[in-house]
């Protein structure tokens, strides 16, 4: 029985050694990146291309420690296509709104978690200007900024909404037929909405030009006509 152990035990530290060599000594020969939307950036495919050579072990730390730190990615996998081609597979960050800070020219767009992605001097997304400096980027907006956004995307998506104006307590924006709508900063976003929807179905019937204060546990209807 201690025999058996023994060559048991023997065998399995083999075993470990010959994959510490393998991994030491094969060299990566080529990197194969894709991700969810097809091949890697550029960027990313310029990094990984300089594990080519290196064994094994290191290219698989080069690459996890890169793509760990890398804020447009947001999670990634490393395994062997092959016995000299390493396979990554990465889900990149993509643009979810865009922040602007009143006074800057660049816009700071931001993900679904509100991860700060990258700044571009102009974009497609519903824009949501703000009062306050914003985070750099790899770091995240927050709270009421996160809170903001979500809200916005939301009406961009049901009501065309392409800007909205946060500031310390609430969130401002237009609709159709000129109607302006102010949202507060916490609260549930389905009941915010499905009060929206009510009260424009009933001032459809009269002039455009009013606000709608959604702030208030009874929302307030107020003539922006004169």
């Amino acid at each position: 029985m201690r025999k058996a152990k023994k060559i048991l035990f023997i065998s399995l530290a083999l075993v470990v050694l010959l994959c510490l060599g393998f991994l030491k000594f094969t060299k990566v020969s080529k990197v194969s990146c894709t991700s969810q939307f097809g091949p890697c950036s550029v960027k990313v495919e310029k990094f990984l291309s300089r594990v080519v050579s290196e064994n094994l072990f290191t290219a698989r730390s080069i690459a996890m420690s890169y793509l760990a730190r890398e804020p447009l990615i947001s999670d990634f996998s490393v395994s062997l296509e092959s016995v000299s081609v390493l396979r990554i597979f990465i889900i990149e960050r993509y643009g979810y709104i865009a922040f602007k800070r009143n006074g800057s020219e660049n816009y700071m767009i931001v993900d679904i978690e509100g991860v700060v992605i990258k700044d571009e001097k102009e974009s497609a997304l519903p824009v949501l200007s703000v009062d306050e400096d914003l985070p750099p980027t790899g770091q995240s907006v927050k709270g009421e900024q996160l809170f903001g956004a979500k809200l916005l995307k939301t009406l961009s998506d049901a009501y065309g909404v392409s800007r909205g104006y946060l500031d310390k307590d609430s969130l401002k924006v237009e609709v159709a037929n000129e109607t302006k709508v102010i949202f507060p900063l916490s609260g549930d976003k389905d009941v915010m909405l499905g009060s929206l929807r009510f009260l424009l179905s009933r001032l459809k019937p009269l002039q455009s030009g009013s606000t709608i204060d959604l702030r208030y546990k009874n929302p307030v209807i107020r003539s922006n006509l004169k």
